[in-house]
């Protein structure tokens, strides 16, 4: 008798631990929900700097386009068109939340349905692991979008909405959006949108202009293209321009992407 009771104590005492455990994790969700509701930059801290972002794009032909992103350059593009997003009143609302607790990591999956293309992304999840700090990180997040919006188009005066977001934009800045890279300021004129970066850690000595477009370029591309915030903008015959200074403001490199560089 003695020890069936010690069985059902551990069983007990293993059960509340285990409910403690998944109700961190989904504090930590709702607390990544609503920072998500007010397009808060400070959303980009929730994620390791080692993440692994997984996206799907799925195309009009049916086929999909993987692409992985690490988590530091996930953090940037996140401060880079929060306000865009904005902007753009884009949301997404979450439903169907499970959580699986292993150790102390957990994954939580959940129904995505994103405002701004119309589209319900079922196979979304996150994978949350409790750091060396006991802080909370997403080590890995998966989701869809489709390339093209599901919406039912709407007429925009594309040179407004970019003037718009430009303004919303600036009073948040600068802003540094990771340990070498700071947005100072962005401009409209037209169709094109530009974002001002400076290299923190850098100067046209120490980086050459051959250098620095070979790297950064295909994460300009990834950016633009694939994010479901700025890619419309190309759709739209729009222009994406970034313009990277070194910290003596002198021009290191200037990337202009137009729907040309997209390979969909």
């Amino acid at each position: 008798m003695r020890n069936l009771t010690a069985l059902l104590f551990f069983i007990l005492f293993s059960s509340l631990t285990q409910a403690a455990e998944e109700a961190d994790f989904l504090a930590f969700f709702e607390e990544y929900q609503r920072l998500s509701s007010k397009y808060d930059a400070m959303l980009n801290q929730m994620y390791a700097a080692d993440a692994k972002i997984i996206g799907v794009r799925k195309k009009p032909d049916g086929t999909d386009e993987l692409m992985t992103i690490d988590g530091e350059r996930w953090k940037t593009i996140i401060v880079a068109s929060m306000e865009n997003v904005k902007a753009r009143g884009d949301s997404s609302e979450y439903s169907d939340i499970e959580v699986k607790v292993e150790g102390s990591r957990a994954t939580i999956a959940a129904t995505r349905y994103s405002s701004g293309t119309c589209f319900s992304d079922t196979r979304f999840y996150m994978i949350v692991e409790e750091q060396a700090d006991k802080q909370m990180k997403i080590v890995e997040q998966f989701m869809e979008t489709p390339l093209k919006s599901n919406c039912a188009k709407s007429d925009i005066d594309l040179p407004a909405f970019l003037q718009s977001t430009v303004e919303m934009i600036n009073s948040q800045l600068p802003a540094d959006v990771d340990p070498e890279t700071r947005l100072v300021k962005t401009s409209a004129e037209g169709t094109k949108l530009t974002y001002y970066y400076v290299l923190i850690n850098h100067t046209l000595e120490s980086l050459s202009t051959k250098a620095a477009t070979a790297k950064l370029q295909p994460l300009a591309v990834i950016q633009s293209c694939g994010s479901p915030n700025l890619r419309p903008i190309l759709d739209r015959d729009g222009t994406l321009s970034y313009i990277y200074s070194g910290s003596d403001e002198v021009q290191i490199a200037k990337l202009d992407i137009d729907r040309s560089a997209c390979t969909d």
